[in-house]
């Protein structure tokens, strides 16, 4: 990423996601989604979406896009069955590849936290989840990953 973009979030009551224009040194949105806090955000690699994951009492997992200030897509872990664990971390990856290794339209982003890593892809036009927190095996490793 260029640092073009700074954003943060806060724990508790109103938590909004703001982003800043840094070059420019201007707010350049508040987002009010988030109701009990936030535990992490991330930038896509080109900038053009803003990853926000709430605090297990928000649950929710949302992605923003840049260009509008506008919600992209949405997940909440929380109620899927069984209930997924608490997240804590995330990243996103570039590019979901397709089977013989090419870049796809849809974005690769990985969450971690409690015993879980789970890797997603985004479809950017649509909003749509075509891999929706998919479970990565780690086998007989048990790990509790922060950022």
């Amino acid at each position: 990423t260029s640092g073009r973009y700074i954003a943060s979030g806060q724990v508790g009551e109103n938590a909004d996601v703001i982003v800043w224009d840094f070059e420019e040194k201007k707010l350049l949105y508040r987002m009010q989604t988030h109701d009990a806090g936030l535990a992490c955000l991330a930038f896509s690699h080109d900038e053009k979406l803003l990853l926000s994951v709430g605090v297990p009492a928000d649950n929710r997992i949302l992605v923003w896009d840049m260009a509008s200030g506008l919600m992209n897509a949405q997940a909440t872990p929380s109620s899927e069955r069984p209930p997924q664990p608490t997240v804590t971390c995330a990243c996103w990856g570039g590019f979901f590849k397709d089977i013989k290794r090419r870049d796809t339209a849809n974005y690769m982003l990985a969450t971690a936290g409690q015993r879980s890593l789970r890797l997603w892809a985004l479809d950017p036009l649509t909003g749509q989840w075509p891999v929706m927190g998919e479970s990565f095996a780690a086998h007989s490793h048990v790990r509790d990953y922060t950022c």
